[in-house]
């Protein structure tokens, strides 16, 4: 694997983030995880739009960047909704490990794919 700055490489370090909340058993390693959780999601946004910009052509540029940022904010409120009713059918800690093995399970899918292997 080449040393690029790949999204499946920040993916990967979002995943490793997110365990730590269902872990955490007081305030200050809830804290300590927020600020990682919060760290790595705007390295993610970078790494993750520069390598669309490097890996789509020119004329699909606009359409494809308008296309990701529309998944990316669509998928906010999704995300708040499901922890919302995740939350009110079981505890904080089971709504964090749901959530950590959702990225992880996104991570994996992206790293090992074959297809992001080529384009990377």
């Amino acid at each position: 694997m080449t040393s690029q700055n790949t999204p499946q490489r920040r993916l990967s370090g979002l995943s490793c983030s997110s365990p730590l909340f269902a872990l955490s058993p007081n305030l200050i390693v809830t804290a300590i995880a927020l600020t990682l959780f919060a760290a790595t999601m705007p390295i993610f946004g970078i790494a993750s739009r520069s390598y669309l910009l490097s890996t789509i052509p020119d004329d699909l540029r606009g359409r494809v960047t308008t296309s990701f940022g529309l998944l990316t904010w669509t998928a906010t409120p999704i995300g708040a909704a499901t922890a919302g009713l995740l939350l009110a059918s079981t505890t904080p800690a089971d709504t964090s490990w749901y959530f950590a093995t959702w990225v992880t399970i996104l991570a994996i899918f992206t790293t090992y794919r074959q297809t992001f292997k080529r384009i990377a």
